[in-house]
């Protein structure tokens, strides 16, 4: 593993209290998760409670890249790769993966998951706004560039990392998905402030803001890069439709297949595919 971490970052991860950087927030939120519920956030380990759900919005997403991943020997960025659900599987393919995540305790997961299964990725605890490496055939921002204050800038130094021709994965929480789906820490008088600035946030623990599909585009185009497509996802799975889920059901296989299938046909309804928890757009570096 490559230490990377600028000072601030290691020194929240020594336990300074995260200042007013929204990133700051987000990554100490993470690191109390990691103390105060570890077994749940190591999702990719079978014995966690996480893990079904979170291969399941694992589905989810690759359900909607299809084959992007199906050349061989692609070099592959996963940018805030987390505990490596898609470093590992990754990697199994036979596919060159660099892992970068801001959160000590996610990537060392990542690296206990790859050494457990004889797999080698390279791995580097950093802040991937200043991370330089590559060049890439796909990068990988999930569930990423809504959690910094500067999407487009992120964005473009991502698609700087890029190959020509190269592709870049991103999914960000959707608006006004995210707000249905998830309002934790917004009461009524707060919430005409975040219904007009699209920020839902927990001072010191959490922030993001949600995208509609049009900024979703002009954060691409500001980075440079072609629109392939912007989807819908995550309807059932942490998404306004949540409650139709039978929580008891997710280890059964037939049952995933009726949950991506009910995905499909949301992402079709001319009144419900404009409210997914996320989308998830693929776009090209042309030059």
């Amino acid at each position: 593993m490559h230490l990377d971490a600028p000072p601030w970052l290691a020194a929240l991860h020594e336990g300074t209290p995260a200042d007013d950087d929204p990133v700051a927030w987000n990554l100490a939120g993470l690191l109390q998760g990691w103390e105060r519920w570890p077994e749940g956030m190591d999702f990719l380990d079978p014995a966690s409670p996480n893990f079904a759900w979170k291969r399941l919005e694992t589905a989810l997403y690759a359900d909607l890249w299809g084959d992007l991943f199906a050349a061989p020997g692609l070099d592959v960025l996963d940018a805030a790769c987390g505990s490596g659900r898609m470093v590992v599987p990754l990697a199994e393919a036979g596919h060159r993966v660099v892992g970068v995540d801001a959160c000590r305790p996610s990537l060392e997961a990542t690296a206990r998951h790859l050494e457990a299964r004889g797999l080698q990725a390279e791995l580097h605890w950093a802040d991937v706004r200043a991370f330089e490496g590559g060049p890439f055939d796909r990068i990988l921002a999930l569930e990423l560039l809504c959690y910094l204050p500067d999407a487009p800038a992120a964005a473009t130094h991502l698609a700087s990392l890029l190959k020509p021709g190269g592709t870049l994965v991103m999914t960000v929480e959707a608006w006004p998905g995210a707000l249905l789906a998830d309002p934790t820490g917004l009461e009524p008088a707060s919430l005409p402030a975040a219904l007009e600035s699209r920020v839902l946030s927990q001072p010191g623990e959490r922030w993001l803001r949600a995208s509609d599909r049009a900024e979703v585009e002009a954060i691409l185009a500001a980075a440079g890069l072609e629109v392939q497509s912007i989807e819908g996802t995550h309807y059932l799975p942490d998404g306004p439709l949540g409650g139709v889920l039978d929580l008891q059901r997710l280890d059964d296989e037939g049952y995933t297949e009726a949950i991506l299938a009910a995905e499909r046909a949301a992402r079709q309804h001319p009144a419900i595919a404009a409210l997914p928890r996320a989308w998830l757009a693929i776009a090209t570096r042309t030059r």
